[in-house]
This record gives C-alpha cells, structure tokens and sequence, in this order.
C-alpha cells in the first residue's frame, strides 16, 4: 500500500484545476434527465446512490420508480415490512444494502426528526453510508464543496494525468478525495461532482475504447495524447472466487412451491430460497438426499446446470423438479401469485424458479 502523501502528488493539483470549469459547462449543456435529479430533494438522490453503487443506470431505473412510487418518503421507508423491503430490492443484489437503507431511514426518524440531513458529517453517521455517498448527498443537496470520489472519477483522473497506479490501492481513492476537496469549486461544488461522474459513466467508458473525441477535456489529456488511456487505469488481479457445487430442489405439489428463509446473517441473509444442500452428488443419489429431508417424491425431473457469481464466490448448481405426495413439514409452501408478490428470492434462483 502506498502512502497517501506521496500519491496526492501524482494527482496535479495545479493540472486538475483546469477540468472544473470545462466540465461544469459541459455538463450543464449534456446531462442526461434523471428522475433523482429533477430536484435537490437529498432522500431520492440518497436512494438512487445506493442503488447504482453496483447496477448501471439503465437497470436501475425500474427499480428506483417503483421504490419511489411505495416509499416516498424517508417516513415510508422507515416503516416498511422487511420482506416487503427486500421484495423491492430482488434483481438488485447486495441486499445488504437495502437493510441498511433501512436502518438509515430509522436513524433520521429518530435523530434528526425526520429531516434528512444534507452535511457530510451527519450523512457519514448513517449505517451504509461511506465517504462516497456522503460527498455524494452533501455536495449535491447541501451544496457542500466536497468530493464524491468512485470508480468513475478514479478512471477520469487516472487516464486524464497518464497515471500508473493501482485504483484498488485503498491510499489512491483517498489521495484523490483529498486532492479534489482543495480544488473543487465552491459555487457548484454539487454539479462538478455530478459532471465527472457523467463523465465516466457516459464517455470516458470502463474495459472498451473511451470516447476521447467527444470528451471536453481530450485537449488536455495526457492519456488521449499518449495513447495510453484506453490502458488505464491499472489494477491489481483479484483473488480466485470460491466456488460452490450446489444442489437445487424445486419442490412442488399441483399449486405450491417448496421454500426455506436463509439465515439472518451472511450472504443473502434473511431472503427466501429454494431447498438446497451444498454437495456434489449423482442423480443416482437424490432420492436419498429427498428422504433424508422428508420429502416423498412422486417423480424427479432434472432441469440442467445454473451458474451465479457474486463478489467472492460462484454458485455452480444442478437442479431438479420433484414433484411431492403432500406438503412436508419443514417448509413454507406458497402459490405462485404469493411468491412473485411477498417472498423476495435471490437472482441466483431465477433459473429454476421459472419451472415452477
């Protein structure tokens, strides 16, 4: 890990200062309507931040509609049921995050009135909310000159001063924070933010061939004019994930599904899932593996391989549909209309709940 001081350095504060003006201006000519943008109201723009920290806008547009239209308000949000909550949530992933969404709602309820507070320090006090976020928020509602620095703007800096470092270097993401929370403007501190991200989001695009020709800064790039920023920024190869063989039940009667609530911690915690073991077996074996669970089986389909990834680790299934003689004790049995309207899923899942 290298130390902070001397990457703040490698970020030009003197060069970095010319991007301001010509990003504001072009920002405010190109950015594209967004429903959290339409007024300063930092509730929404609080939501959507969360939402796109690992989901493109595109995806999640839907979803922030429909969260928005059942939980208006911070109030709303506060209150939800927790399956309801996660049900919103199911497509999204990291349902992590939407308890913490919650959580976050009950801590404004309870220690700022109600109000959502819009200043750095208060955002950073909220469960979920990191460095980012709270830069996001204050910058952007609160008019608080401060960065809002994320993978985007790393890109941008990275390719804009020709830099070689690591942006998965925890001492990078924090030098640049420092670094532009000296320069950033202090009339639109909110509306920089914003144009740096569109930037990245928009032109100077991640893993394919950025958009140099169209970008308001090429004329002062040094990656545009080494031909190095398609090469940027670098970072260091990630661990292997873990992988996991898993066997996937789909257990059925003539109008019900078989389900199981996971755990209330760890991956997933708390959502609904298909009956599953962690094994590698041969088809030969599941009708053992069903009576040691209980089940009696009318008949046993195989429905194919499925594959998830999530961040550390891979899901490697093989399912089977089982049609069963009665509803085993054990299990939450639930219709199809009950499943799509109450029970949130994991993704994971969608593979073989579509057989049901």
């Amino acid at each position: 890990m290298m130390k902070i001081d001397a990457i703040e350095k490698e970020f030009d504060k003197e060069k970095l200062s010319g991007i301001i003006g010509p990003l504001i201006v072009w920002y405010e000519k190109y950015a594209r309507s967004l429903p959290w943008r339409e007024n300063a109201d930092p509730y929404p723009v609080w939501v959507s931040e969360i939402m796109l920290q690992q989901t493109r806008i595109s995806a999640a547009l839907p979803y922030f509609k429909a969260f928005m239209d059942r939980l208006p308000t911070v109030s709303d949000l506060a209150s939800i049921d927790d399956d309801e909550l996660l049900k919103l949530w199911q497509g999204l992933g990291y349902y992590s995050r939407a308890r913490h969404l919650k959580e976050a709602a009950q801590k404004v309820m309870m220690d700022f009135d109600g109000v959502f507070p819009v200043t750095f320090d208060k955002l950073l006090s909220l469960p979920g909310i990191g460095r980012y976020t709270a830069g996001a928020v204050a910058s952007i509602c609160g008019n608080q000159p401060v960065s809002a620095v994320d993978g985007n703007v790393l890109r941008v800096l990275c390719r804009y001063l020709n830099l070689e470092i690591d942006v998965l270097d925890v001492s990078c993401k924090k030098a640049a924070e420092n670094v532009l929370n000296e320069i950033i403007s202090k009339d639109k501190p909110g509306v920089f933010n914003e144009a740096i991200m569109e930037l990245g989001e928009t032109v100077c695009l991640p893993n394919v061939e950025p958009n140099c020709p169209i970008c308001p800064l090429c004329e002062t790039c040094l990656g545009y004019k080494t031909g190095e920023a398609k090469n940027l920024p670098l970072r260091k190869k990630k661990a292997k994930r873990k992988q996991e063989k898993r066997i996937v039940f789909l257990l059925m009667t003539d109008s019900k599904v078989a389900l199981l609530r996971r755990p209330d911690k760890g991956l997933l915690a708390n959502l609904w899932e298909l009956p599953n073991v962690l094994s590698e077996i041969s088809s030969a074996d599941v009708a053992d593996v069903l009576h040691e669970m209980g089940v009696e089986s009318l008949s046993i389909q195989p429905l194919g391989e499925a594959k998830h990834i999530f961040s550390h680790i891979e899901w490697h299934m093989v399912g089977y549909k089982v049609r069963v003689k009665k509803e085993t004790a054990g299990f939450t049995w639930v219709t199809r209309e009950e499943l799509l309207r109450e029970y949130p899923v994991p993704s994971a899942l969608e593979f073989y709940l579509k057989k049901f």
